[in-house]
């Protein structure tokens, strides 16, 4: 079964693009001419004009120019990226402009100033250095969210047409990303003692988190077929769609039957797509009663009878089985402190912003509008889906949150699920 990779893992991986790209050349508006006669071409010195107003100086970090070409060009990344590509109408163009600038100066005033300390404590680090460093953010995250190296690689795989260790090594080039690691370097060396975490501390967070991150309830895979009914479906409709559970139920049960193709076949699930494929779910939580119940029933390579739910008749082959396992403080301890001076780190690196921006000389051409937050990948959701609202909906989260109050927060993706 191929699990979509979450937004928080994405994030992970793709690390902040840069906001300094290259201005891209941008069409001026044709005036409305009086006769049929063409509409005027641009003349030098409205070229002039331009290259004018876009080298002008909008901010100075210790005489380090931000020029309004950079900043347009960060805001045309930054939407591009928010609504996945998609047209922006241009009654809103305006309102995401200013509604993003002061958010993307102040985020490229963070930079400036970031470079600036890195160089001048002499920090630095290799290819394989950053690429060591992205592995390592990607283990715990493989840890705490009880998935393999190779299911990962099976989704970077399908969704980015590249091995998982070359995503990896793209992402690790990314100069936001090398940006960090240098950041997250100077920080260890500037407050050593308070990234240092005692095994007591450890073990505290471990018992915090032992029941919920650490302990792994007994789970089983489990593949189905689904013949639907609706909600409201009839008696007469209910006892046919049983009657072509029970048919199809006695071709499984044939010798060789190869049960992934008839899911193909006759499944009304998305996932016949991958044989039936539901992957592995523990016994309470995920799947609707009957349907759980039905599969902890079984033993590996059993098939069941027809079950039925809310969603219709399955029939369910259980296709492997994990026992309940607990991992100990052993071999937790080194994820548990990665974890803890990273939360750490978090805190220090606002503390040291504060400091390099008190101490620093940022002269504003003119003063810019307040702005609450620096620019982020969350913080610039909202407005992108208000943008994309007026075109179709577009730009939703990469992966939003489940309504957990349904009893089917997946239910197009997985019939069966609670």
């Amino acid at each position: 079964m191929t699990r979509r990779i979450s937004a928080a893992l994405a994030i992970l991986l793709a690390g902040l693009l840069p906001l300094a790209a290259m201005a891209q050349d941008t069409p001026s508006p044709t005036p409305q001419a009086a006769s049929p006669s063409p509409a005027p071409t641009a003349t030098p010195a409205a070229d002039a004009t331009d290259d004018a107003a876009a080298s002008e100086v909008v901010v100075t970090v210790n005489g380090d120019p931000i020029t309004a070409a950079e900043i347009d060009a960060a805001f045309s990344d930054l939407l591009e990226r928010q609504t996945r590509g998609r047209a922006v109408p241009a009654n809103m163009m305006d309102q995401l402009r200013d509604q993003w600038r002061p958010r993307i100066i102040d985020q490229m005033i963070n930079e400036k100033l970031m470079d600036s300390a890195i160089k001048k404590a002499d920090v630095s680090a290799t290819e394989e250095d950053f690429i060591t460093e992205m592995e390592k953010s990607l283990e715990a995250y493989l840890v705490r969210n009880d998935m393999s190296r190779e299911q990962l690689a099976e989704n970077v795989q399908a969704q980015q047409g590249m091995p998982l260790d070359e995503f990896l090594k793209e992402r690790a080039a990314n100069p936001d990303f090398q940006r960090m690691v240098l950041m997250t370097r100077l920080l260890e060396k500037k407050k050593a003692e308070e990234l240092a975490f005692s095994d007591e501390a450890v073990k505290e967070r471990y018992e915090a988190e032992k029941d919920r991150v650490w302990s792994k309830p007994t789970q089983v895979q489990a593949s189905h077929i689904l013949i639907k009914t609706e909600p409201n479906a009839t008696e007469e409709a209910k006892a046919a769609a049983r009657k072509q559970a029970e048919e199809i139920l006695a071709q499984v049960k044939q010798p060789d039957t190869d049960f992934a193709e008839l899911a193909k076949e006759h499944s009304d699930c998305p996932s016949s797509a991958q044989g039936g494929d539901l992957g592995f779910f523990p016994r309470k939580g995920k799947m609707v009663e009957p349907f759980a119940a039905a599969a902890f029933d079984l033993k590996v390579g059993e098939v069941s009878d027809v079950v039925e739910t809310q969603f219709g008749y399955h029939i369910i082959k259980v296709t492997d089985r994990k026992e309940a396992q607990t991992t100990d403080l052993e071999k937790a301890a080194p994820h548990i402190r990665y974890s803890l001076q990273r939360e750490k780190l978090a805190s220090l690196q606002q503390e040291y912003m504060d400091e390099l921006k008190e101490k620093a000389e940022i002269e504003y051409a003119d003063a810019p509008a307040d702005a609450e937050e620096p620019v982020s990948e969350m913080s610039a959701d909202e407005p992108a889906e208000k943008a994309s609202d007026e075109v179709k909906k577009t730009a939703p989260g990469e992966d939003k949150p489940a309504d957990k109050k349904t009893e089917q927060p997946h239910a197009d993706e997985k019939a069966g699920q609670e």
